[in-house]
């Protein structure tokens, strides 16, 4: 299933009856993305930091699929790592950056990250879906992979 639209407005820590937080985050809003779709400029109207290239150009990278959300989830770990987005500005130039740039390595804006963690990154950010993770799954692997000290 294709979510389309993950921010991380989309990620959520709930609590369960016991009152504990769980211990993995939750995606919320499924379907209010395809609703926004009929609201906005953009498919499945996400909003313009947020959006991946096929989502400002599905004529030149395809459509919505679940290689976008693996570019929507590089995008929140790229943001949680670095206090920032890949690319900023105006709405205009941030989307024109997202067909056509690739972002810069996350430790370029913290110091503490490994050359893993921005290979990782890169894979999540590929212009072409075809070169992106398969899966949330290899995604996840991969990462922790690194995180566990090992290289790619």
């Amino acid at each position: 299933m294709t979510h389309g639209g993950l921010t991380p407005r989309n990620v959520i820590f709930s609590r369960s009856y016991d009152d504990n937080v769980w211990s993995y985050p939750k995606i919320s809003n499924w379907g209010i993305s395809q609703l926004l779709c009929q609201l906005s400029a953009l498919p499945m109207g996400v909003p313009p930091k947020y959006a991946a290239p096929e989502q400002i150009a599905p004529e030149d990278f395809g459509g919505v699929d679940a290689s976008t959300d693996i570019y929507h989830l590089g995008l929140i770990l790229y943001e949680m790592l670095t206090a920032r987005l890949p690319f900023e500005g105006q709405p205009g130039v941030v989307l024109q950056k997202a067909v056509t740039e690739q972002p810069p390595p996350a430790s370029q804006f913290n110091d503490d990250l490994s050359e893993g963690i921005d290979t990782v990154l890169a894979k999540c950010f590929r212009k072409s879906k075809l070169y992106r993770y398969n899966t949330v799954q290899d995604f996840r692997t991969e990462l922790n992979q690194v995180l566990s000290g090992g290289s790619l």
